[in-house]
This record gives C-alpha cells, structure tokens and sequence, in this order.
C-alpha cells in the first residue's frame, strides 16, 4: 500500500490543481474532455479508503510506539513483499522484531489490527457508485497485501458494485510496476484507451499513461469529483 518505487517513462502532459490532484495523460492524448471513457479504474488506499497507519496505530495503540512502529515498516522493503502475497504477518513482524528491534507481539497485533480500522471516503465511494449507476465499468486496482484485502471486502458494499478487482498479493505484482496494469486490463479485456485511473500516488499515475490509460492523481477528493464533472466524466449532482 505504501508505495516508494518510481516507473521511469515517458513525459507527460500533466495540469496542476491546490494540494497535488492533476490529470495526467500521456503526451498524444486527446484531452480528457474530449474523451468517452467506459471504464473507470479505482485505487483503494488513499482514494477509496483512508490510509493514515500511524495516527490509526496511535489510536488503537495507545501509550506505546505502535505509530513508529508502522510508520518505520511502511517504509520498509519487506512491506513492498507484504504487499506482493511472497511474506506473512507474522513474517512482517519477525523482520521488524530483528530487524528494528520492535516488540514482536506488539508489532503484529498493530498490523494484524488496522486494518479493520481503515474507514472509507464516503464523497469517493459515492462517485463510484454514481459512476456505476451513470452506465461506467468499475474496477479496483491496489497495492493491498491479503489479510487488509479480505478484511476490506467484508466490511465494505461498496466492493459488490465493481466489475472486477486486481489486489497486488493475487499475482505477486506491485503498481508501479507494468505487469499488475497488463494483468487487469488482460483479465477484464479494458481498452486502455477508454480507461480512467485514479490513484493517490503519482508514479502509479505514470506508469499507467505508458500503457495508453489517462490518469488523475488525488490528493483531496473534492478536486477529483471537480475534475470529473469539469471534463463531463461525472454528471454533477
């Protein structure tokens, strides 16, 4: 879910807006209010979820280091091999009791915990819904190790409204790199060039323009549900 790899690519027409949301799209692309798009490709933390491990940690944790705790093991390589399906929890916290002399019950009891802690956007999660219900194909496409993803889908509806979903531990691929992208559109035969993709972080956002998928970076929600009823992909409310 953290995400600290860089895809080298191409350079890309990019138009910023407050706080960091901007449309990306690859350097031959027709504007995206010119577009019809059929397909709209949705990440989960960070867009669709709230991701804030450390101040959740806090909370859930009081009294100890459970915040740099999981701020230090987002940061860590061994998070990226959480992330792919290849390590455990219970791995995770082995490294991090080694590695960075963290208490091991402690560390897996905060990352066996969280995530059933991780609240949705409800503006995002109602633009999905509006997307689906305005005729778009909906798809989640994350960065998201097993036990989050499967305690995610049972507690949020909103996973029943989409037409397919990629979770990076389901095929040992991480965004940014390009074979988690190709795997999706592969499996749900998506036309890139008709696809949407929103995703916080920006190298996920260029990756995706490589393979010919236009992209918004969100940074705050409202700018994104902005940039979607400006370019007349969302119909306003």
């Amino acid at each position: 879910m953290e995400n600290t790899n860089i895809n080298p690519a191409v350079a890309l027409k990019s138009k910023p807006m407050a706080h960091g949301t901007k449309v990306m799209q690859g350097p031959q692309a027709i504007p995206m209010h010119q577009k019809k798009y059929d397909s709209i490709i949705f990440d989960l933390a960070g867009v669709l979820i709230s991701w804030q491990p450390a101040l959740t940690a806090d909370q859930l944790f009081p009294d100890t280091q459970a915040a740099t705790i999981i701020q230090t093991l987002v940061k860590d390589p061994h998070w990226l091999e959480f992330d792919r399906g290849n390590i455990t929890i219970s791995d995770l916290a082995s490294h991090a009791a080694e590695r960075h002399n963290f208490d091991l019950i402690l560390t897996t009891q905060i990352v066996a915990t969280i995530a059933n802690h991780l609240p949705p956007f409800s503006t995002m999660v109602k633009a999905l819904l509006a997307a689906k219900a305005q005729g778009y194909k909906i798809y989640i496409l994350s960065n998201m190790p097993g036990p989050f993803y499967k305690e995610l889908i049972h507690n949020y509806d909103f996973f029943n409204h989409c037409d397919g979903i990629v979770a990076s531990y389901q095929i040992k691929f991480i965004k940014p790199e390009l074979e988690i992208y190709q795997y999706l559109l592969e499996k749900f035969n998506i036309d890139p060039s008709t696809a949407l993709f929103i995703d916080d972080v920006e190298e996920n956002i260029v990756a995706a323009n490589t393979l010919g998928i236009d992209g918004i970076v969100c940074k705050k929600d409202i700018e994104v549900i902005h940039l979607l009823e400006q370019n007349n992909i969302l119909k306003p409310e």
